[in-house]
């Protein structure tokens, strides 16, 4: 590999086929001699070198900087840029593996770590690789394309809470995502969804750690959340996972295969899954217990919702996701044209109805009023898959399936009635029984989601929000079939616009069509805040209801044997 004054150089040469080699990286993308392959389509860079050594490319070359001893972090960190440095000027090929795997991190480190002394050094590494002729990529950190950079809370923000959480994911996980930067905007909710995600992925559980990856990149592959799949890939490398799955479902165990099925329905047709789909799940020589099961569904469900909330916060990747790739730049935020006089007045409106605390009179039959707080949905639905860089098909196997409204009058399925079965009570309990520890964290991640407000309003304050809320809620429970007997369905359609129920309709279906405009015009003024507010409400209704639908499934069969 030649890395002379002209930067990295890309080789024509064909890659290696070696079933190791052609494993993909969503980082790196080096090959084997450390070349750079842009050459098989855009985004897409194979083969991967994969690392097996202690200086290799493994979460242990910086794991020792991930430790909030300043001192020993500031002798760790020297080494590392030092062996780094070493590679940088090695005239070796393959001394030089080192420091073209590990550039991006770099990169990453200089702009994006929560601790002043890990960015200054990094920076100055980068400036004393630029000085020695090497290019460095260094583009304008965008967070979100939906959002002014101005409203997001900065990494190295004075915030003593919020830098606290920061650093605490940064020790965690080796990065702050951009998806929690966004969710800074809400530091309660923030704490609760990362002691959920840590439990289910990282800690005790009757799943390996990468599995519970590879399950986390099958619920995100239905909905081609490109950026949420790539960090799971990276983390199920990490996790010791066989670099072959990621060439496709052909190269899984059949036990993960099986799955597949119920993951399509639970995305987006969760009312058709009957008790006979977790007998096949259940039976035969790749079967699931159904503690792994419960396990796996909520891994399915949770990072559906993540892709949902990226997705429909326009959230772009880090620095160093794919910086070896040939994408066009990230666009920047781009302002929204001046709402127009029916904002104002909605909100206005909306205002009054919430001070005055009015309830709509419920009159009529519960489940027609139920019908009639979805017939403002979408006119006309996306159709096809949304385009994307990264081959996301092989994830998706033969289930070809897409979202179909609920037909009400349908002779096949019937409404899910909460009353019957619903999280609180048979839910949790379920959870309890087969994964006990997931089961209060889930909860509290759910009640906290409904319940969090800072009783305001736009610029308005001492408003209380809960019918709005309340609404937002039970519309998305209802694009999954669920009716609640105790809710006045008239309140949808009060509280909600067109707009915002067309938007809410895309984050529970298909948040990968979601764009600006979508955020520009909810029809109602609202501070960026408020709209990530309403992701995380309808992002969490969602997953409550496909989690809830998997495990009465799950109910079903054992109770029946």
């Amino acid at each position: 590999m030649d890395l002379g004054k002209e930067g990295v150089r890309i080789p024509n040469k064909k890659p290696s086929s070696s079933p190791m080699e052609q494993a993909r990286s969503p980082t790196f993308g080096t090959g084997l001699d450390g070349s750079i392959d842009f050459e098989n389509e855009p985004g897409r860079f194979e083969p991967m070198f994969i690392p097996r050594s202690a200086t290799d490319y493994t979460e242990n070359f910086f794991k020792k900087i991930l430790t909030a001893d300043e001192e020993i972090r500031n002798v760790n960190l020297k080494s590392i840029l030092l062996a780094l440095e070493e590679s940088r000027s090695s005239e070796s090929p393959e001394q030089k593996k080192l420091f073209i795997v590990h550039l991006p991190q770099v990169v990453y480190f200089s702009k994006e770590a929560p601790f002043p002394d890990i960015r200054a050094a990094c920076k100055e590494f980068l400036q004393r690789t630029k000085a020695a002729g090497y290019q460095v990529k260094e583009e304008d950190d965008v967070v979100s394309i939906f959002f002014p950079p101005e409203d997001i809370v900065p990494i190295d923000t004075e915030d003593e809470v919020l830098l606290r959480i920061f650093r605490d994911r940064f020790l965690m996980t080796g990065r702050v995502s951009h998806l929690a930067q966004i969710l800074a905007w809400h530091p309660g909710y923030l704490e609760r969804f990362s002691k959920t995600i840590d439990f289910i992925m990282r800690d005790s559980g009757p799943l390996p750690l990468s599995w519970r990856n590879y399950l986390a990149i099958l619920g995100a592959s239905r909905h081609r959340s490109e950026y949420i799949i790539s960090l799971q890939e990276q983390e199920f490398l990490w996790n010791g996972g066989d670099p072959q799955w990621l060439k496709g479902l052909d190269y899984i165990p059949q036990k993960l295969v099986n799955i597949l099925e119920l993951n399509a329905l639970l995305a987006h047709q969760p009312w058709l899954i009957t008790k006979d789909h977790l007998s096949k799940l259940l039976k035969g020589a790749d079967a699931w217990s159904i503690s792994e099961l419960v396990q796996a569904i909520i891994i399915l469900t949770t990072w559906r919702s993540i892709a949902s909330m990226a997705l429909s916060l326009g959230l772009t990747p880090e620095t160093d996701v794919f910086y070896y790739s040939n994408r066009e730049k990230v666009q920047s935020f781009q302002a929204p044209k001046q709402p127009s006089s029916n904002i104002t007045k909605n909100t206005e409106a909306v205002l009054q109805t919430l001070k005055a605390r009015q309830q709509p009179e419920e009159e009529g039959n519960p489940d027609e009023l139920w019908e009639q707080a979805g017939v403002d949905d979408l006119n006309v639905q996306p159709s096809g898959p949304v385009p994307t860089k990264l081959d996301i098909e092989r994830y998706i196997g033969i289930y070809h399936m897409e979202h179909t409204d609920f037909d009400v009058r349908s002779p096949h399925y019937n409404v899910f009635r909460v009353q019957d079965y619903c999280w609180d009570e048979q839910g949790y309990s379920l959870v309890d029984k087969f994964y006990a520890e997931a089961a209060p964290l889930l909860d509290e991640q759910f009640s906290y989601g409904f319940h969090m407000t800072y009783q305001t309003f736009n610029d308005t304050n001492n408003v209380d929000t809960s019918p709005f809320r309340s609404a937002i809620w039970h519309y998305i429970h209802r694009t999954k079939g669920f009716l609640h007997d105790d809710y006045n369905y008239r309140e949808v359609n009060v509280y909600l616009k067109k707009q915002l129920k067309n938007f809410l309709k895309k984050i529970s279906c298909y948040p990968e069509f979601v764009k600006q405009e979508d955020l520009e015009d909810l029809g109602y003024e609202l501070q960026s805040s408020e709209k990530c507010h309403i992701v995380i409400l309808a992002a969490e209704a969602r997953k409550q209801a496909e989690l809830v639908y998997g495990l009465h499934a799950i109910h079903m069969k054992h109770m029946s044997g």
